[in-house]
């Protein structure tokens, strides 16, 4: 799977990397904002996800119904 919601997923043997790159693009042409000046965006980009953070594992029979 690749692109799922508007969400592109890229899984490597250690790592997933998602982004909404084509989505944004979609919706600043669509509202005609593709001239507008960049901002960043305001969190921690060197955060790392851990698989182990604490959490509890998510259901998967929640999410195939």
């Amino acid at each position: 799977m690749t692109f799922f919601l508007g969400i592109e997923i890229k899984q490597g043997e250690h790592e997933i990397f998602i982004s909404q790159e084509k989505y944004a693009k979609k919706i600043m042409k669509k509202f005609k904002l593709e001239e507008c000046k960049e901002m960043s965006t305001p969190m921690n980009q060197k955060e790392k996800l851990c698989k182990k953070d604490g959490t509890e594992k998510i259901d998967q029979a929640f999410l195939e119904a």
